[in-house]
């Protein structure tokens, strides 16, 4: 009993806040929106040239590496902000970097050269289905054997995650910024969003084969 409380102790600023902190990359015109909340102040909007991005590493965690980008005075940081996962190894952090960066710098046909990385590979849609998927994800349970020692732990995560997402709200860009960022009903370079993670690559094998090869090549880099 007294390793759950402190399991919910240690997460409970995961509770009542918002599914996820989106940022917004605007090519055309050349600013980067990153919310934070709702209200005043609730969107940090700069100018992508404005911006100093480099790779950090966690105080606590210093072996996890992200990619941040720097508001800066002079010498004076006035503000920072993380974009996307954190990872162990700087590869994959200057993989996703490259991905934004050729975005903003040569636009959305140039990020991906193969038409089978042309996806979203993750979804940050609540269900129970995808909570237990990332789960399984976070506690490695990709065969019988690690899903059998892993199911306390994994059941124990995705109830968590699930109930954590029915209590926090979808963030959502004030009007302003969602008018400045519409796109195109046509426009080819929208990608197709998955319900679940790995969606896609689990429909299509082409897809599946070109994750696993991407995969053993960075395991090598």
């Amino acid at each position: 009993m007294f390793l759950i409380a402190f399991y919910f102790l240690c997460i409970r600023f995961e509770f009542f806040t918002y599914t996820h902190f989106p940022i917004r990359f605007n090519r055309i015109t050349r600013k980067i929106h990153v919310f934070r909340g709702n209200g005043p102040n609730g969107v940090l909007t700069v100018p992508w040239d404005d911006a100093f991005f480099h790779i950090g590493h966690s105080q606590k965690t210093p072996n996890l590496c992200d990619i941040r980008g720097e508001i800066l005075d002079g010498d004076i940081v006035k503000d920072t902000f993380a974009l996307g996962h954190f990872f162990e190894r700087p590869q994959p952090v200057l993989e996703m970097w490259e991905f934004i960066r050729r975005y903003m710098e040569e636009g959305p046909e140039a990020v991906a050269e193969n038409p089978l990385d042309r996806y979203v590979g993750l979804s940050v849609t609540g269900s129970f289905k995808n909570c237990l998927i990332m789960s399984r994800i976070f506690y490695g349970a990709d065969t019988p054997f690690t899903q059998v020692i892993s199911l306390p732990l994994v059941a124990l995560s995705t109830a968590t995650r699930w109930l954590i997402f029915k209590t926090c709200k979808v963030p959502v860009f004030p009007p302003e910024i969602e008018a400045e960022c519409v796109v195109e009903a046509n426009d080819p370079n929208v990608w197709p969003i998955p319900e679940t993670s790995g969606q896609f690559a689990a429909e299509n094998p082409a897809i599946m084969q070109r994750a696993v090869e991407r995969a053993e090549k960075a395991a090598t880099q």
